[in-house]
């Protein structure tokens, strides 16, 4: 900022008010202090030795509060007129709200001409420490409100509660892409012949499954009411494909009823790497085959479980 006079354009003539005004000028780029009053209506009289003929862009004025604001706050310097008071945040300035200022505490109000409009302002500084708030053991901030909101005291279950589920039994595992909760999930289970299942009926079909990051584990029961017409080898619907390389999984039969007499010992299932099903087997005579419609009654059931690897 250019001083009003310079020096060395001085003549004797010159008037004592040129010092004066060069006096002013410099006196109005410091912080000038006022005594202050009110509480969201501030008065400010500047000392008694640094005069204010009117606001002028970004000069600062500081006091001590004697209240504490309890709302919005506008500030009144020397008579000038009142101009709100505003706080600076991370989205602009914005209007107080409450306990931004406070009793007994140094502030500085700094003038802005184009805030409100260009009705003009100040931006408030103050020298108030944040400090946190007390909580209570075992909790830390977080905000768990769905928006917008400060920071409170949360235990780590609401928390977890809030970013991946409430759902009782989930387990926390490493997606593609991000942490996220898995939950007991349903499925459903059916029978194939020939890798088809042309008029298969049933009277129970349920599945349930869990995965564990790649590893999925299910249980199952189908009761049938009719097998079809399709013929071929028997396998399972699986809850989720098995991954490609050496991922492969297995299927253990707990209980079945009504299967052809044929089947003598209790049946299981392999999973093939990348299948989507699993194969339904039988051992007999040293032997192992594949189960097929044969060994299937209209009434036939199998209730058991799947282990499988994704990925």
């Amino acid at each position: 900022m250019a001083l009003p006079h310079t020096f060395a354009s001085l003549v004797a003539t010159s008037p004592l008010s040129y010092f004066d005004d060069n006096f002013n000028a410099v006196g109005a780029l410091t912080v000038i202090p006022c005594t202050v009053a009110g509480t969201n209506a501030l008065v400010l009289t500047p000392a008694a030795n640094s005069p204010v003929p009117s606001y002028a862009n970004i000069a600062a004025f500081s006091g001590i509060a004697a209240n504490t604001n309890s709302g919005a706050v506008t500030a009144n310097v020397g008579g000038l007129g009142a101009r709100n008071v505003y706080k600076d945040t991370s989205s602009g300035p914005a209007a107080l709200s409450g306990n931004e200022i406070i009793a007994g505490n140094s502030f500085v109000l700094f003038y802005d001409a184009m805030l409100n409009s260009n009705v003009g302002g100040f931006h408030l500084q103050t020298a108030t420490v944040a400090t946190s708030s007390a909580i209570a053991d075992d909790t830390v901030l977080a905000n768990i409100s769905g928006g917008v909101a400060p920071a409170t005291g949360h235990t780590l279950s609401d928390i977890f509660d809030d970013v991946f589920t409430s759902v009782q039994g989930a387990i926390l595992a490493r997606g593609a892409s991000i942490w996220d909760a898995n939950v007991e999930t349903s499925w459903t289970p059916s029978l194939a012949f020939g890798g088809a299942s042309v008029g298969v009926t049933y009277g129970t079909q349920i599945g349930r499954y869990l995965s564990i990051g790649y590893f999925t584990v299910g249980l199952f029961t189908v009761v049938l009411t009719s097998k079809g017409s399709s013929t071929g080898a028997a396998t399972l619907s699986l809850p989720a494909s098995a991954g490609g390389g050496s991922r492969k999984g297995s299927l253990v039969v707990s209980d079945y009823t009504a299967l052809d007499a044929g089947v003598t010992t209790v049946p299981f299932g392999s999973i093939a790497a990348s299948a989507a099903v699993a194969t339904l087997r039988k051992a007999g005579a040293g032997t192992i085959t594949a189960l097929a419609d044969t060994d299937f009654t209209n009434t036939s059931a199998l209730s058991g479980f799947v282990f499988v690897f994704t990925g």
